[in-house]
């Protein structure tokens, strides 16, 4: 780099009181070697968004020997794109997917219907059916979205997945980020945010549900687990039910329609959360436990996948982790914040709370 380009970017770190050791030069980029100081994390900050209006991108990392090195390099802004018309094909796509799975569970949610004495009429079963799973899986990603646009971090989406009737009707969605949390605490939230509000939208359904609910015995609950398409709901859900409508020993609630939307928002929940790779749980992990500790969870993970049945999901996070790691933030280098610590508690009890033991096998 020429020497005036390195003088103007050494007045900008001066000018957020980074104290300078010692400058490198590449052909691509200039390293600072700074002093290692607390107050480094609040002024990285300002200076990624002072740098963001020359388009350039800092980054702060720890080597080998043990200095922090604050690299600056110059990057291309992403071009706008106009994705409207994607979003609603994808949308409308994955409203006919979970249409067509309602139309092929239909007969057995008319079956539940009359197990826990409630009216059935095609349209409202529908609606509610439908709604469900757009609410939970689209809150899921607009979490991610409003994180990501608070931090300043341009997102494409929320585009949906169709799934497969009959199975599962819905993946979900994805959101795309054109950017880099600039630390731990970013990174963390917008990895959070998206399970937050999908578990949340997930328990408010499920109140819902439950309120609608009947008793059965356990003896014949664990009957139409064996010989029907009925399945065990996660602790949450028995969470709820005690809170809402507690049984007496001997009994447990059998869901009505919305019973099959929450279990699978819990489960997606659950297989989210895992501490893997570029996963919700992924991002939160490398956030909280660093780029070893990441590696090491996600390597469990997969052995905890397999092990629980989850064969795709394994398949799919090793072939997209490839060993690779995780790139972290552009500040890895500053600690956590106590209220990430606590939202990483919370976290962990959203997993625990959302595991589903059975893995989806009809």
């Amino acid at each position: 780099m020429e020497n005036n380009t390195v003088s103007q970017f050494e007045t900008i770190m001066k000018k957020y009181d980074f104290e300078i050791e010692s400058v490198e030069l590449n052909p691509y980029y200039i390293s600072f070697i700074i002093k290692d100081k607390k107050e480094n994390k609040e002024n990285f900050i300002k200076l990624c968004n002072d740098l963001k209006m020359e388009n350039k991108l800092p980054f702060m990392r720890k080597r080998k020997d043990g200095k922090i090195a604050v690299s600056i390099v110059e990057i291309s802004m992403p071009r706008k794109r106009n994705d409207l018309k994607i979003m609603m094909v994808l949308l409308l796509a994955t409203v006919l997917t979970v249409s067509l799975d309602f139309f092929q569970r239909y007969n057995g949610i008319v079956i539940l219907n009359k197990l826990i004495g409630r009216q059935s009429s095609f349209l409202i079963d529908f609606l509610e059916y439908t709604l469900a799973f757009l609410l939970i899986f689209g809150l899921h990603e607009i979490g991610h979205k409003i994180m990501a646009t608070l931090y300043n971090i341009p997102t494409r989406g929320p585009f949906f997945i169709p799934g497969i009737p009959g199975l599962i009707p819905t993946f979900g969605a994805v959101i795309f980020q054109e950017g880099i949390p600039r630390n731990r605490d970013e990174l963390f939230d917008i990895g959070f945010s998206g399970p937050f509000f999908g578990f949340i939208s997930a328990v408010a359904i499920t109140v819902f549900a439950v309120r609608e609910a009947v008793p059965i015995r356990i003896g014949e609950f664990q009957s139409l687990l064996q010989t029907s398409g009925f399945i065990e709901m996660q602790p949450i859900v028995n969470l709820v039910a005690q809170m809402i409508k507690p049984v007496g020993n001997g009994y447990t609630l059998i869901m009505g329609l919305l019973g099959f939307p929450v279990w699978l928002a819990f489960l997606v929940t659950f297989i989210n959360m895992f501490p893997a790779a570029q996963l919700d749980g992924g991002h939160m992990a490398r956030a909280v436990f660093g780029e070893k500790g990441h590696k090491i969870l996600t390597i469990i993970s997969l052995l905890l996948y397999t092990l629980m049945g989850f064969w795709l999901m394994a398949l799919f996070v090793a072939l997209t982790w490839k060993f690779e790691g995780h790139p972290g933030p552009l500040d890895d280098v500053s600690e956590v914040s106590t209220a990430t610590k606590i939202k990483a508690i919370i976290g962990l009890a959203m997993f625990l709370l959302s595991a589903t033991i059975i893995p989806l096998t009809f």
